[in-house]
């Protein structure tokens, strides 16, 4: 899709998007749970296609080689020290140690492997779940000095055993995941195509306003006067850069922060359903249970169960550490 010139409210000319403002954009609004683990000893995984995966896993090499397996490839690719691999979208995937060395001396210098999934709390509606293929691969030896620093910084907590420090990984897990999309998008001489698409300024405009503010009561004639097309246009080049039609991706991403906002127990649904823009408690539960298949009351128990039994599992690892 060619880049465009679209016009400023006031009618002056806009320049298109720069790919590293799309890539703040993108990175900005779909932002990732992650949860972490370090393997002292070593990790062997095989994952068929759709095992359930939230949207994607990543394994960040630590003190011994692994071989990656994947259908696409004809041999397995092999991982060294410091090295990333993030799969995603269910692609089928297979992970095998070289050989171990558990000795001492290799698990003082750190965790033999650091993994874990990550979902993107924008949902599938996520843009970069289309902008890179089914898995890719950060090199060390070819990543930049700050992606080396995150790396570094998370393999030598992961070899660290103090109260807190799962959520600290968490957070820096978070980080590589967002640096390694963008050493990606650089690193192969052009970003991918998801985000060449949303250089087009006009699409560019409307998804930042749905991102920025959701509860507004938006609709297609609206969104299309945004971006200052029509709305028969707006549509369809919204639908070919996203994936899916306008409305349906405001939708989901009102559902997505919908339950990002049921997580915090001082807000009560309707009041939810209120920052999100919907006229009635009960039209939002309809449409929840619709998008989600329990409603918003249910959802935010099994969120918090999960969340506890995460805390609870966490506790007891390090009381008997």
């Amino acid at each position: 899709m060619p880049v465009d010139q679209t016009l400023k409210h006031d009618g002056s000319e806009q320049r298109p998007y720069s790919v590293e403002q799309m890539l703040s954009l993108v990175l900005n609004t779909c932002r990732t749970r992650v949860e972490a683990a370090p393997h002292p000893h070593g990790c062997r995984v095989s994952h068929p296609k759709d095992t359930g995966m939230a949207h994607g896993r990543f394994y960040l090499i630590g003190a011994q080689e692994h071989l990656l397996t994947v259908p696409s490839l004809h041999e397995p690719n092999r991982l060294g020290s410091r090295d990333l691999a993030i799969v995603l979208n269910g692609t089928c995937h297979g992970l095998t140690p070289v050989q171990l060395d558990n000795t001492e001396s290799a698990l003082q210098q750190g965790a033999h492997l650091v993994n874990g999934e990550f979902e993107f709390l924008s949902g599938d509606t996520s843009p970069l779940l289309r902008a890179v293929p089914g898995y890719l691969i950060v090199r060390s030896g070819a990543a930049s000095p700050q992606f080396r620093d995150l790396v570094e910084s998370l393999l030598t907590l992961s070899r660290e055993s103090w109260f807190g420090r799962q959520v600290v990984m968490n957070q820096l897990a978070n980080c590589v995941l967002a640096l390694a999309i963008c050493e990606h998008a650089f690193r192969t001489g052009a970003p991918p195509e998801v985000l060449v698409a949303l250089q087009n300024a006009r699409i560019a405009r409307a998804l930042e306003a749905i991102h920025s503010r959701p509860g507004e009561n938006w609709s297609i004639r609206s969104l299309a006067a945004m971006a200052g097309m029509s709305r028969s246009t707006f549509a369809l080049q919204f639908s070919a850069v996203i994936g899916v039609p306008p409305m349906r991706y405001l939708t989901l991403w009102r559902v997505a922060q919908a339950k990002r906002l049921l997580q915090d127990k001082r807000l009560s649904v309707a009041k939810v359903a209120e920052i999100l823009g919907y006229s009635s408690e009960a039209a939002f539960r309809k449409l929840f249970k619709r998008v989600e298949g329990v409603g918003p009351g249910k959802a935010r128990v099994a969120t918090n169960r999960n969340t506890e039994d995460t805390a609870i599992a966490y506790a007891r690892s390090i009381m008997g550490s």
